[in-house]
């Protein structure tokens, strides 16, 4: 299933506990639009940040917005054709940002 949610500025908390308390899987896909707050401050936080998305299952793409570094500006990320386009990449291995349809909002 596809769900979708956005402006988390930097707070994966209410992230994991949804993916948690839903059971999510890698089967399912979340779509965060914008704000995500995952490369804004540049530092510890972000690598917090991401450490704590990398306790959830879900492919989580992140659709940039403005509030974030752009992934062409961090040399940790790649470029890879994924679902007909291309994407950046995180370390994770999955895709940073993508656009994706939405059926679900975990704040709904």
């Amino acid at each position: 299933m596809i769900y979708y949610t956005g402006d988390i500025h930097g707070n994966p908390r209410e992230i994991v506990q949804f993916c948690d308390r839903h059971k999510l899987t890698e089967q399912d896909t979340l779509v965060l639009l914008g704000d995500v707050g995952a490369n804004y401050f540049l530092n510890g936080r972000d690598a917090e940040m991401k450490q704590l998305l990398t306790q959830v299952k879900p492919t989580l793409l992140c659709i940039h917005g403005n509030h974030e570094v752009r992934p062409s500006t961090l040399p940790s990320y790649q470029t890879k054709e994924w679902n007909g386009g291309t994407s950046p990449w995180g370390s994770r291995g999955r895709p940073s940002r993508c656009r994706a349809p939405a059926r679900r909002n975990p704040k709904g």
